[in-house]
């Protein structure tokens, strides 16, 4: 994983808006990024056969003015356009 502040990524066109593989909330990016690598490795083998997405991209809320979902960790899948 890289850590890019203040990028929003979006989702893969395939990917259904509200699925987010991980959805909970975490004290640091480190941890999210941890939870994001823990599902990929306990679901590898239906993300393999695409039963399941894979976790490649996350974004963690911390430290907005007046947040609403503080220390929120979401995973999901984006595709790499570059």
């Amino acid at each position: 994983f890289r850590k890019i502040c203040g990028v929003a990524f979006v989702k893969a066109a395939s990917v259904p808006i509200t699925e987010n593989v991980v959805l909970t909330q975490t004290t640091t990016l480190d941890d999210c990024i941890g939870l994001c690598a823990a599902y990929n490795e306990a679901n590898k083998t239906s993300i393999a056969g695409g039963a399941d997405y894979v976790c490649n991209a996350l974004c963690w809320r911390n430290g907005f003015v007046n947040d609403d979902y503080p220390g929120t960790c979401l995973g999901f899948t984006t595709a790499n356009s570059t």
